[in-house]
């Protein structure tokens, strides 16, 4: 288990019921891919990164932020979204680069990117099909 890991546990330990467990991690981010490109390394400081946790009940996230060398482990917030208030889930994106699109049943909508080649925390790559999944599995118990 890695230092990420370990603080996501740290971070949703209160969160989770008792019949609820991590079931999928992801690292995502909303910074904009022509910042990016346009900024270089220098855009990559600062806000815009989480750490996305999927249960059996809810998506929840944790905004956390890039130093200089690393990504740090630091809860800036956290966001719960159980998956009765997500009206779909959209997923886009080429090659590694993956876009998520949350749209809640209030009409907000929020976007990430995921980097399929981002070893930050394990399962990156399955997050976005894993996800998608158990909104699915969520839907069908609450029929």
């Amino acid at each position: 288990m890695n230092k990420y890991e370990r603080f996501i546990q740290q971070e949703t330990k209160q969160l989770l019921k008792p019949d609820e467990n991590i079931e999928a991690l992801g690292f995502i981010y909303n910074k904009s891919l022509l910042s990016m490109i346009m900024f270089g390394v220098i855009s990559f400081i600062g806000n815009g990164y989480f750490f996305a946790v999927a249960t059996k009940n809810q998506l929840i996230l944790i905004e956390t932020e890039m130093g200089f060398f690393t990504l740090k482990t630091v809860n800036k917030r956290t966001l719960q979204i159980p998956y009765d208030q997500i009206k779909r889930i959209k997923v886009g994106g080429m090659l590694h680069q993956k876009t998520i699109e949350v749209s809640s049943k209030t009409g907000e909508t929020i976007k990430f990117r995921l980097n399929t080649l981002a070893r930050v925390v394990p399962g990156q790559k399955q997050f976005i099909r894993a996800l998608q999944g158990l909104y699915e599995q969520a839907a069908d118990r609450t029929m």
